[in-house]
């Protein structure tokens, strides 16, 4: 069975080159890929350089599971780790925003940033 997924992607260390890197992994993984153009956006919460975003629209057979699973690892091979996280650099965060029509991740639907990458998959 094949499973509707929405991805947001964001980095702000590397930032092209660990979203280039997302986005090819993924659609190594991924079917039916269709992305949204990128978007700079000054960082929530955090003191840190400005985030580059984009999101992915594609299908997959892989369980909610799995999918985590994968992104988690792609994030670990652009360098992303906890010491790095709580310093405010983020290499690369991929976020599964939708699979099917089970909503993840409720507050960054409500961003602009993320209503507009999300409208434009």
């Amino acid at each position: 069975m094949k499973h509707k997924v929405i991805l947001a992607m964001g980095s702000n260390s590397g930032q092209e080159a660990n979203i280039r890197a997302a986005i090819a992994a993924l659609r190594q993984a991924l079917e039916d890929v269709s992305l949204s153009g990128p978007i700079w956006t000054e960082p929530i919460g955090m003191e840190s350089d400005r985030f580059l975003n984009c999101a992915m629209a594609a299908t997959t057979g892989l369980g909610l599971r799995e999918l985590t699973r994968l992104t988690k690892e792609i994030e670990r091979q652009r360098g992303r780790n906890e010491a790095d996280s709580r310093a405010g650099r983020i290499a690369l965060d991929i976020d599964i925003m939708k699979y099917d029509s089970t909503l993840l991740h409720p507050r960054d639907w409500e961003r602009e940033y993320m209503k507009r990458l999300i409208e434009n998959t």
